[in-house]
């Protein structure tokens, strides 16, 4: 069904008035008044002087057009064509003033002709003086034209003036005139929802569905209705009813896979999906909207082949499309594909070269793949198109960071800071962490405090960032009721998180509550630490200081097993057996 019109209808007919055609200028010269004051030489004088500005209008030529107008007025000061076409010039040239004063004189001289309001109407309208041009509809609709067009147009003028009650009554005119209409339908129940008057938006569909039981659009309006106001269960009933009065229905179609993926019926909302993407009449952009939207709901793992053949479906019927090239990245990315997804992000790099997002997608692909040495290679690329972007000097300061070039990675996030704007607090804090640990394994402790509380200002609920600095400190021996404070913090928001039981554990080492670090040793152990040499090595040295010798062997010889420092561990083990 058309959407609500508003200004759709207003702006077409008001502004035909502007490119009058020849048979509107025939009509407008019929119904002037009577030029017998004239003389013969000046009736003579005038015609000529109107078809000549006419034909120099027709040509383009306004400015000399408008000077033979006026003079149309000298000679015949009772021209309504001459001020119709000198107020559609000044329109044109922006002196909207001129124009409505134009076309009063205009209406002035002969009240019968249609076009004479509708113009008038328009230069209100483009003025903003939306009363004004309800004015002139209103006595246009009551006492000179019965078609229906002006009412759609008053209706809509009252609706965009905030008088709603107004529009509807014009509204309920027009039914009157043309009997029920699916489009009028759909207008008038825009209205009530915009009202808050769902009851009487209910009615008028339901009128509507009285009249044409089999026409499956009354029930799509319903539908749609059902929606909007949040009665999904209704709304998927009559998307059902939709679909068994037209099969075929796209829109509704789309609609029924989202409320199935919605409810948990995922084979049944894939059915509605896998319709939607084949389906011959839906655009390709609406399917790959469609079908992005849907690998929130799914899991693209298991539907990996069904899929597929989606995406090499829509790539056939489609592929010169970059947002399918976009779409089908995402699959790839989603199915951890990521050799397939740089192929296509590529394109849309080779595409756009300058745009920063699908360059930034191709890096975020690389660092998914742990590719640091070619996210390098290619964030350089992208600072030659793209020189202040910060997310593209973040992944320089990143890979170079994990590469331990830590010189050039202080470079590139210090570059990626400068560049955010205040919108990039979340990214700002990470960056500043990062900063604090490389100042942090420069042993530039004071350098590393600055950003690390930094960070934590900017983004004082970054859980990693308060292990991770709570973490340093224990190491150092350094602050550690601060440290033990941050830590806390972090095991509050995440309990089940090895590494940050770990740290509050080895904080509480530090501070010599041995008891206390054992039970949160204990927690990261289960918590899948079970494996980790560095979780080993400190559950050993807690156990030690409680003089569990035994259990504190056992857990350094396992932390040797699973790749800690054998040479540091022997002398543990070694200094505690004796």
């Amino acid at each position: 069904m058309p959407k609500f019109k508003f200004n759709t209808i207003i702006q077409i007919l008001l502004l035909s008035t502007l490119t009058l055609s020849c048979t509107h200028i025939f009509s407008v010269r019929k119904s002037e008044p009577d030029t017998g004051k004239l003389s013969a030489s000046e009736r003579l004088e005038y015609e000529y002087v109107l078809n000549e500005a006419i034909r120099l209008k027709l040509m383009g030529h306004i400015k000399e057009a408008e000077e033979l107008f006026l003079r149309c007025i000298e000679i015949n000061p009772n021209s309504d064509v001459a001020y119709y076409e000198l107020a559609n010039i000044s329109y044109f040239n922006e002196k909207v003033d001129n124009a409505i004063e134009y076309s009063k004189k205009a209406l002035e001289n002969n009240r019968n002709n249609k076009w004479y309001y509708v113009q008038l109407a328009q230069f209100y309208y483009q003025n903003n003086m939306i009363e004004h041009a309800i004015k002139v509809y209103a006595y246009l609709t009551e006492n000179i034209e019965n078609g229906i067009e002006p009412y759609y147009i008053l209706a809509q003028l009252y609706f965009e003036n905030k008088q709603f009650i107004e529009g509807l009554e014009i509204y309920e005119v027009i039914e009157e005139k043309i009997g029920l209409d699916f489009e009028l339908t759909h207008d008038k129940k825009e209205i009530y929802i915009k009202l808050g008057e769902f009851e009487k938006a209910y009615k008028e569909i339901k009128k509507l569905i009285e009249v044409y039981p089999d026409n499956y659009q009354a029930y799509k309006m319903m539908a749609d209705f059902y929606s909007r106001i949040g009665m999904e269960k209704e709304a998927f009933e009559k998307y059902n009813v939709v679909i068994s009065l037209n099969p075929e229905d796209a829109e509704s179609i789309i609609n029924l896979a989202f409320y199935n993926f919605e409810s948990g019926k995922h084979e049944k909302g894939f059915y509605y999906l896998r319709k939607a993407m084949f389906h011959d009449e839906l655009d390709l952009k609406i399917k790959n909207d469609v079908l992005f939207s849907s690998f929130d709901y799914i899991d693209v793992k298991q539907y990996n082949q069904e899929l597929k053949e989606i995406t090499q479906h829509l790539l056939k019927t489609g592929g010169q499309l970059l947002q399918t090239y976009a779409v089908v990245a995402e699959f790839y990315i989603r199915t951890e594909n990521y050799e397939n997804a740089l192929k296509y992000i590529q394109k849309l790099v080779d595409e756009e070269p300058e745009n920063t997002v699908f360059r930034e997608q191709k890096l975020y692909v690389l660092s998914y793949m742990g590719d640091h040495q070619r996210i390098i290679e290619e964030a350089e690329k992208a600072l030659k198109y793209n020189p202040d972007d910060p997310l593209i000097f973040y992944f320089l300061g990143f890979a170079n960071y994990v590469l331990d070039n830590k010189d050039d990675a202080l470079y590139n996030f210090k570059n990626s800071l400068e560049y955010l704007n205040d919108t990039q607090s979340s990214l700002a804090a990470q960056i500043l962490a990062y900063i604090g640990e490389v100042y942090n394994a420069r042993e530039m402790y004071q350098e590393s405090d600055i950003y690390f509380k930094k960070s934590i200002e900017t983004d004082p609920d970054n859980l990693v960032t308060l292990n991770n600095y709570a973490y340093f400190l224990s190491l150092r021996g350094e602050k550690l009721t601060y440290a033990e404070r941050l830590s806390r913090k972090a095991v509050d928001g995440q309990s089940n998180n090895y590494a940050f039981l770990d740290t509050y554990a080895w904080i509480m080492y530090k501070l010599a509550d041995y008891e206390t670090a054992l039970l949160y040793i204990k927690e990261s152990y289960r918590n899948n630490g079970s494996e980790n040499y560095e979780i080993l090595d400190h559950y050993g040295d807690i156990l030690y200081k409680l003089k569990k010798i035994d259990e504190a062997v056992k857990k350094w010889n396992k932390a040797i097993e699973f790749g800690g420092n054998e040479e540091e561990l022997r002398i543990k083990i070694e200094n505690a057996i004796l």
